[in-house]
This record gives C-alpha cells, sequence and structure tokens, in this order.
C-alpha cells in the first residue's frame, strides 16, 4: 500500500542472557547496531522493527532493573543510527500492566516512558489477554487495550496464529 512504511522485524534468539550482555556493553552494542544499520541498507527497508522477546520471556526477572536502562540506550543509539539514513524505529513489547516492578505489573523490563521518546511507533503486544492457560474469552478487548495504553505512537500487534 502506498505510503505505508515496510520494516524489518528482527527476532531476538539468542539464548538467555546472550542480548542483555550484548546491550549492556558499548563495544557490542555498537557493532550490533552497525550490523542492523548494514542490513535495513542492504534490503532497502524504509525501517527495522526490534521484537526482543528474550528479556521477558528467557531472563530471569532479577536481571530486569539492569536490562531496562541498557534496552532504553541501546533503542536510543538505535534510532539516532537508522535516522542518519532516514529509516525509521519501532520497538514491539509485551504488555505492562501498571507503574509497579512486581509480577503483576507485566514485563516492565520494558520501559514505555523511556522507549516512546526514542521510537517512531511503540508496538504493544495487544494479545493473549485471554489464551490457552485462561478462561475462554476476548483476545484483546478495547477497554483493556484503552486503559494500557500510553500516548504517542502505539500501534496494536496482532498474532499471527
Amino acid at each position: 500500500q502506498p505510503g505505508v512504511p515496510v520494516v524489518a522485524s528482527l527476532l531476538d534468539q539468542t539464548a538467555a542472557g546472550e542480548m542483555a550482555e550484548i546491550i549492556a556493553d558499548p563495544v557490542q552494542r555498537s557493532a550490533h547496531i552497525e550490523a542492523i544499520a548494514a542490513f535495513a541498507r542492504q534490503y532497502d527497508f524504509e525501517g527495522i522493527d526490534i521484537d526482543y522477546e528474550n528479556f521477558a520471556f528467557k531472563d530471569d526477572r532479577g536481571t530486569w532493573a539492569e536490562t531496562r536502562p541498557n534496552f532504553v540506550t541501546f533503542v536510543e543509539e538505535l534510532n539516532a543510527r537508522l535516522a542518519t539514513d532516514g529509516r525509521i524505529l519501532v520497538v514491539t513489547v509485551p504488555p505492562i500492566y501498571d507503574t509497579g516492578t512486581t509480577q503483576d505489573s507485566g514485563y516492565w523490563v520494558y520501559d514505555y516512558g523511556a522507549l516512546v521518546d526514542h521510537v517512531d511507533a511503540l508496538c504493544i503486544m495487544a494479545y493473549d489477554y485471554c489464551n490457552t492457560s485462561s478462561e475462554p474469552g476476548p483476545v484483546a478487548p478495547r477497554a483493556w487495550w484503552r486503559a494500557s495504553s500510553t500516548p504517542p505512537p502505539i500501534a496494536a500487534g496482532g498474532s499471527e496464529k
């Protein structure tokens, strides 16, 4: 569709703790950012979508306090690098339910408040509100979405399943 940017979604398929280690180290982080920029340039994508979920699903919650600011730094630096080539940055993240850092808070390793300042769009995984391990119900009810979304540009991401 004309006017809709084509972005490549990059997934974190590293072992537990590995991507957290990469983004914590300035040298490794810079090399990773340059590799992403080169990939976008090589295939002429208009932008990149970072969908790094291992922080939330593989790494121990005990690492989140340290990983959280490192991920923001990574996103800030990647956004600046992509912008030099005229490309956009989207970051896809699982839901956060409140401003706390408890088990019930959701995936607070992703700092929405800081991330939105460094992305063109923040895509919240707005699915699995009800899933195979819960009672039957909606996948992403509007009331839940409205209550949990934060402006500015946020896109709701649907499951491909």
